[in-house]
């Protein structure tokens, strides 16, 4: 229960980021040809709060990235990575930054 209610904290963060996030600057950061811009926004939020960063990780990053722009796939990443360890706020946080390609945060 107690993770219930953590992940749905995380999400509602999420969404108030979310709302944000339109009105955010363009990233200048550059994806390689391999990699969206998506997934590599992802990788670095986790690995910027000091979670390493591996193959678990990595999925989860992918479901919001090879589904840009959806709030399903935005929250079943943030699920992904709670399960993994990642707090609620770090997981949504890199969900939107794969989710919302070549967009910063505020």
């Amino acid at each position: 229960m107690h993770q219930v209610i953590r992940l749905v904290a995380g999400l509602a963060g999420a969404a108030a980021f979310a709302a944000v996030v339109p009105v955010a600057t363009v990233a200048t950061a550059q994806a390689s040809p391999t990699q969206p811009m998506g997934l590599s926004a992802c990788l670095q939020e986790v690995h910027d709060r000091g979670y390493d960063v591996g193959p678990k990780v990595t999925a989860a990053c992918h479901i919001a990235a090879d589904n840009p722009l959806s709030a399903p796939h935005q929250a079943a990443c943030t699920l992904a990575l709670v399960d993994i360890g990642v707090d609620n706020d770090t997981a949504g946080g890199a969900c939107i930054a794969a989710s919302w390609p070549g967009v910063s945060k505020p």
